[in-house]
């Protein structure tokens, strides 16, 4: 195993992945100063992003265009899982933000043999809702 979102694995033979970015940072505001620059305040991080891109060949790894396609209507329904990498490292609860796919090298009857994937992964840290629950 390469990477896990839940019950969505990625694994070297099926939907190996050829790269991963982890994006982290910080949040800032700008307090304008009358006669000098903006001062900034540290307001806390930013919310992490895990990106990975891979390619997959549908006809020598089945069931990885049918995982693609279901990944897809998870980041419809803003699903969020635990992302643990293979290493075992536990990213934490992750939400499917965006996710790119392109089918290449198409056959006759339609079918491509060739599928290319970006997918965005977005930090959730309030994927249970606690935060909205205080609210009237």
């Amino acid at each position: 195993m390469l990477l896990s979102w839940g019950p969505y694995v990625f694994e070297a033979g099926s939907a190996a992945y050829e790269e991963l970015r982890h994006k982290t940072g910080k949040r800032r505001a700008p307090h304008e100063i009358v006669g000098r620059a903006p001062a900034n305040q540290y307001l806390g991080p930013k919310l992490e992003e895990i990106s990975v891109r891979g390619t997959v060949f549908p006809l020598d790894q089945p069931g990885s265009a049918a995982q693609a396609l279901a990944m897809g209507q998870e980041a419809k329904a803003n699903t969020s899982y635990t992302l643990i990498s293979g290493q075992g490292t536990v990213y934490g609860v992750f939400t499917l933000d965006e996710m790119d796919r392109v089918e290449g090298e198409i056959v006759v009857d339609g079918i491509a043999l060739k599928v290319t994937y970006d997918l965005k992964f977005v930090e959730d840290p309030d994927a249970g809702g606690a935060i909205w629950s205080a609210w009237p």
